[in-house]
């Protein structure tokens, strides 16, 4: 089973939305509200309690610099601050945390080259944790293959990164 390495969104960036509510990168105003949906916070990855937690929403390029373009969407984070994720014991299934299969939506998977210009190379959908390893599988089998995003198949935010 390979061993994988989830990449959150990091801290300090999360911080900086928080103190200044704009987007990095692009100076686009951020706003806070309640959780409309379960998550996840893509510090903690955790999900939000909808209705009760408060997040704030802005929008996030997780290729920016390393990409043939941009790749932004909108993302949420808890707004009092969160622990950062930090891997866990990983399913043999798929090599991950198995809390990171709760999205409750299929995934899709897109595959960078550490190329700039190579931009992305590759896509998968999955749902289910069988599906997830096997895409994953099949993505980091493709020698150019860095980094994958992992963004809800259903409006297509983006969840975190995973590193072989």
């Amino acid at each position: 089973m390979p061993s994988y390495r989830v990449q959150p969104i990091e801290p300090d960036l999360a911080w900086r939305v928080r103190a200044t509510l704009r987007s990095p990168g692009y100076d686009y105003p951020a706003y806070v509200d309640l959780a409309t949906a379960e998550g996840p916070c893509r510090v903690c990855l955790n999900p939000f309690r909808s209705g009760a937690d408060r997040a704030v929403w802005f929008v996030y390029d997780p290729a920016r610099g390393r990409g043939p373009g941009p790749v932004p969407g909108p993302v949420q984070i808890h707004e009092e601050g969160c622990q950062a994720y930090r891997s866990i014991t990983p399913s043999p299934v798929t090599g991950l945390d198995p809390a990171l299969l709760r999205s409750g939506c299929g995934l899709l998977l897109q595959g960078f080259s550490a190329c700039p210009q190579g931009g992305g190379t590759a896509l998968e959908s999955a749902d289910g944790a069988d599906a997830l390893g096997a895409a994953l599988t099949r993505l980091f089998a493709e020698p150019s293959i860095e980094y994958v995003h992992v963004r809800r198949a259903d409006d297509g935010c983006f969840l975190y990164e995973v590193t072989c």
